[in-house]
């Protein structure tokens, strides 16, 4: 009786005595099956015994098989490309890593639309056997090239848990530096540029408000054509957010050095919304409207700076994000600045 593909299970005799009821096991799942009690009744079977397949000998099929260590440049063709389009360039970008997650790349080029070519190429490693993207943070050293500087950035996630994250990271970069902003505008530097920057971030909160809180110390050591000297600097900020939507931030930075600034900014993005089109390929992700408010303090004053903005992110396929951004900015000397952006594609 229980020589049946799937078993036979709990079997139960009838009140009567007549039949036999059991729980058997087939294609559409697990059900009750009744049979005769009487032995007169049952059918004699011969017994079928199945070979089941032997695994291969896997000695015999690899003993030619060389063991090498493994390399990412075999697996590091480019996996996918992007356009690039702004207000005021064209180009593409190439993205690729290896199968491990050990090395990612990032290559773009573009022209501008007074004519002028440029393009960057962006190496990342990672010190560990796997690093995907659902793994810890581990040590970083990345390389970015460009026709105009060289810079190298090796960061350290030393501490890192659910809510309580420290790192560390060392930059040196060589070539055009961000221009030095004066009173006459700003002036083109170029040169060496090396920084250090130590980081401790803060999560929590509970129900419907989250809060997240960062503290990180600065220097910078600076030798160009128009700046030589130390910065040292301190930054905070604070950001809460409410019901997963609603957020409203902080931030503090002091600086002292030859570039000494001390800015505030309270930024608050106070408006979201959703809206997928249908079935079409197009996914407006929401509209964020967002206000800045900042005191500089340089040359012994403080100066105020307003600006507000609303973004427009939309994303074909999920993927290819198209971002426009339109706003005012009033700066330190009262000068009014519209804030018009337009990108298309991975910059």
């Amino acid at each position: 009786m229980t020589n049946v593909l799937y078993g036979a299970f709990s079997p139960t005799m009838s009140p009567d005595g007549k039949k036999i009821a059991l729980i058997s096991y087939d294609i559409p799942g697990y059900d009750v099956y009744t049979i005769d009690a009487d032995p007169a009744t049952w059918k004699s079977v011969p017994y079928h015994h199945e070979k089941l397949p032997q695994p291969p000998n896997y000695a015999e099929l690899t003993k030619d098989y060389k063991v090498r260590p493994y390399s990412p440049v075999d697996t590091l063709l480019p996996h996918s490309w992007q356009p690039i389009a702004t207000v005021n360039q064209v180009g593409a970008a190439l993205t690729g890593q290896d199968l491990l997650w050990h090395t990612n790349y990032l290559a773009g080029a573009w022209v501008n639309f007074n004519g002028d070519g440029d393009g960057e190429l962006l190496l990342t490693h990672s010190f560990a056997d796997l690093a995907g993207p659902i793994e810890p943070a581990v040590p970083l050293v990345s390389l970015l090239l460009s026709p105009r500087f060289i810079q190298g950035v090796f960061s350290w996630p030393f501490q890192q848990s659910m809510r309580f994250q420290q790192k560390i990271d060392l930059s040196a970069k060589w070539g055009a530096q961000p221009p030095l902003q004066t009173p006459d505008g700003p002036v083109p530097q170029s040169g060496w540029l090396a920084s250090g920057n130590w980081t401790m971030s803060l999560s929590g909160g509970r129900d419907s408000v989250r809060n997240f809180y960062s503290f990180s110390l600065q220097s910078t050591a600076l030798l160009t054509n128009a700046t030589q000297g130390i910065d040292v600097g301190a930054e905070a900020s604070a950001t809460w957010v409410f019901d997963g939507a609603t957020a409203f931030g902080c931030n503090l930075k002091v600086n002292a050095g030859p570039r000494a600034l001390a800015v505030c900014l309270i930024h608050m993005p106070v408006l979201w919304l959703e809206w997928q089109f249908g079935t079409w390929p197009i996914y407006f992700e929401r509209m964020d409207i967002l206000g800045v408010v900042a005191v500089q303090y340089a040359d012994g004053e403080l100066k105020p700076v307003y600006s507000g903005a609303v973004l427009f992110p939309i994303y074909l396929w999920y993927k290819i994000r198209i971002e426009f951004v339109l706003g005012l900015a009033v700066g330190p000397t009262g000068l009014v600045v519209p804030i018009i952006t337009f990108q298309f594609g991975q910059p």
